[in-house]
This record gives structure tokens, C-alpha cells and sequence, in this order.
């Protein structure tokens, strides 16, 4: 399945149907007079027997109604909010939003007003039993994620030189490409490598992509550390390591 997520904040759900793979059909039967067409015939009529494998993908979904997805609010804030991103993080599904365009008040329901910064940023997880089903979230559980040009990842923080938990890694747009980190703590984003008191300011650090070393990286034909692993298993890894 391929989940995929519209400028709205709605989800989808890409179901690719299972092909199965094709192996060699042997003949034992075959008699001196059949010949080598309707030899051939069966071969084919043997292969065809399993799933179709012309089988179209189809796309779903992933909530039936848009109305239960959602608080009036953050209804509101999809609009504002451009930068979407899905992310995975330790068993759950969560969507990453930000106002990149500028700072704006919103005038909601009732006469109360939400003033949305530049840039601040919107962890929504989704709960299938809740309504509405997505809802925003102060922690990560101790994971941070890194959203990327075009996807996120998510990483267990804890005994990661440099790396903090329940934060969002993002990098800057309009052009700055620097990179950035939002603490679901504090609510506020600061350069990932902010200035040092009296060091002259130079040009700014351009960050294109999140590149993790391998030690941190889950590597599907290895056992080193996950990016997707869960927090036990990071620090069952690393025990084991230093014990080595």
C-alpha cells in the first residue's frame, strides 16, 4: 500500500494488487503427439492460474467522510498550511504541517482568534477510534522527525549525539535552505547550528537534504540502528555494542 497525502491534509490509500511470481511450469505428461502449439497452450493456462496478473491497483480513502477528520480549527489551518508532509513514527501514522507562506490571525467560530506564525509547524496523529481522527500532539514520544524536499523519516533521539526528541527537523524555504528544528516543547523553530556569540554572522549553511550516518541508519540487510526501530531496540543495539 502507498499512502499518499493531498495540500488539504486528506489521506489516500493506493492499494497495489499482489503479483505473484512466476515460476517454470514442467510438463510430464506430454505425449509424442502432442504437438508443440498446444504444448505451449498449456504452459500458458498452467501459468494463468494463480492471481490475475493484470490485476489494476485501486485507490481508496483512508477515511470515508472529510468531516470526521478534522476539528473546525485545524480545518482552517489546512488551508494556511502548505507544507504537508506523512510520516510513520514508532507504530503510528502522523502528518507534519507549515505555514510557509507568512504570518496570519485566523477570525474562527464564536469570535476567538488564532494567530498562525510564519513557519510554525503542526504534528497531527492519527487515532482510527477517535473523532475527529486526526488531532494535534505535544510529544513524539521521544522521536524527532526530519522532513526532507519530498518525504519524512523518523528517529528514536535518545543516546544520538546532537539529536533532540519531540522535535521536527525541517529545512528552511524562500530560497534560505537552512536547516531548521522545531520543539514540540516550546513551539518555536531555530537554526539546527545557531550563531556563536561573538563570531561575525557569515553566509548561511545550506542544507539540501537529511543525511544519517550508517551507524543510525536501519539498513534492511544488516542489524544496525533503525531510523523506523523502536526505542527498545535502539537501546538493546547499542547495549550489546559496548559490550562488544
Amino acid at each position: 500500500m502507498v499512502y499518499c497525502l493531498t495540500r488539504f491534509g486528506n489521506v489516500y490509500v493506493l492499494h497495489l494488487p499482489e503479483r505473484r511470481r512466476r515460476e517454470p511450469v514442467i510438463i510430464e505428461d506430454q505425449t509424442l503427439a502432442e504437438d508443440l502449439v498446444t504444448r505451449n497452450r498449456r504452459i500458458i493456462q498452467m501459468h494463468n492460474a494463480g492471481s490475475d496478473l493484470n490485476a489494476p491497483a485501486s485507490m481508496q480513502p483512508l477515511l470515508l467522510s472529510s468531516a470526521s477528520s478534522f476539528t473546525p480549527l485545524y480545518i482552517a489551518v489546512s488551508d494556511l498550511t502548505s507544507a504537508k508532509n506523512l510520516v510513520f513514527c514508532n507504530g503510528n501514522l502522523y502528518q507534519i504541517w507549515r505555514n510557509a507562506t507568512c504570518t496570519v490571525t485566523l477570525h474562527l467560530v464564536g469570535g476567538s482568534h488564532r494567530r498562525i506564525e510564519e513557519d510554525e509547524i503542526f504534528v497531527l496523529k492519527y487515532n482510527p477510534r477517535r473523532r475527529p481522527c486526526w488531532d494535534a500532539v505535544a510529544d513524539l514520544g521521544g522521536y524527532s522527525v526530519f522532513v526532507g524536499r519530498s518525504n519524512a523519516v523518523s528517529m528514536h533521539a535518545e543516546g544520538v549525539p546532537g539529536l533532540k526528541g519531540n522535535c521536527v527537523y525541517w529545512i528552511g524555504g524562500r530560497g534560505r535552505d537552512q536547516g531548521m528544528v522545531f520543539d514540540m516543547g516550546t513551539g518555536k523553530s531555530t537554526p539546527c547550528l545557531p550563531s556563536t556569540a561573538g563570531v561575525v554572522p557569515g553566509p548561511l549553511q545550506c542544507t539540501f537534504c537529511w543525511y544519517f550516518p550508517r551507524e543510525v541508519v536501519n539498513n534492511c540487510n544488516t542489524n544496525e540502528l533503525g531510523v523506523y526501530g523502536t526505542g527498545a531496540r535502539v537501546r538493546a543495539q547499542r547495549s550489546q555494542d559496548m559490550s562488544q
